[in-house]
């Protein structure tokens, strides 16, 4: 069995994805044995140490009143040591204001799905034991912040590539982040300076997919463990390659489109 960090262990498989007969992905019910998640809500679920459900403790559709209950009423890392912030799939939005869902010191894994059409600015920063996250197939524009810490968080687990919907990645999103590997379906267009700001952890190689059309100049500051930069294009059409490798000062640059 395959663990996806948004859908939980002991479910009948929905989809699976092979490679040369190869199992890469597998994707199975998100209804955890004994718990029935309502897909029009917001839930906030209470988790095991190995980040599986075993209890819902609040659901609405009211971004307010869940934020708030994070703050406040679940605010206890004694009582509610992992919790999980799960967005339904027929929930669109994460809140209308940048701030309403940052800072949370006990949220370890944070889950949106495709039907989310945009992530606010801010979205998910601050969390220091965010451990696994996901990115919606819905949305254009990585917004600046989302998923970032100042400090550097838990956050190893993205789910695999990052999606192809995703054309522009603002600064600071995913800053501090412990990923180790970083890559991209095709469809990435734009690296705005930072977006990827002092993931030093990720190693080897980062191909950037045929889809780009601009790396600004610090795109990878700090990204001081990629060994070998890749792009899948030709140099005269990519806007900013003369700043290669753009922030990420151990790596080599390769042209192969």
């Amino acid at each position: 069995m395959i663990y996806n960090p948004h859908i939980y262990y002991g479910q009948i498989p929905l989809k699976k994805i092979y490679k040369d007969n190869e199992l890469l992905w597998q994707r199975f019910s998100p209804v955890s044995p004994g718990i029935t998640i309502d897909e029009t809500k917001v839930s906030i679920l209470l988790l095991n140490e190995e980040l599986e459900p075993i209890d819902i403790l609040l659901a609405s559709t009211d971004h307010s009143e869940v934020s708030t209950a994070l703050r406040s009423q679940f605010n206890n890392p004694v009582a509610y040591p992992r919790l999980e912030l799960h967005f339904g799939s027929q929930i669109t939005s994460t809140g209308i204001t940048p701030a309403q869902y940052i800072s949370f010191g006990n949220v370890y894994v944070c889950h949106v799905s495709d039907a989310i059409t945009d992530m606010a600015s801010g979205f998910m920063s601050l969390c220091p034991m965010l451990t696994k996250a996901n990115f919606s197939r819905s949305i254009a524009t990585m917004a600046a912040g989302v998923y970032a810490s100042i400090d550097g968080s838990s956050l190893v687990d993205i789910g695999g590539p990052i999606p192809g919907n995703i054309k522009t990645f603002e600064g600071g999103c995913l800053q501090n982040a412990r990923i180790t590997e970083l890559a991209f379906e095709n469809g990435a267009e734009r690296f705005l300076n930072g977006c990827f700001a002092n993931c030093d952890l990720i190693s080897g190689t980062v191909e950037i997919p045929s889809s780009v059309l601009e790396i600004q100049q610090q795109a990878f500051f700090g990204c001081t463990g990629i060994s070998r930069l890749v792009i899948r294009k030709s140099a005269d059409q990519v806007t900013g390659s003369s700043y290669a490798p753009w922030g990420a000062t151990n790596a080599t640059v390769e042209w192969d489109p």
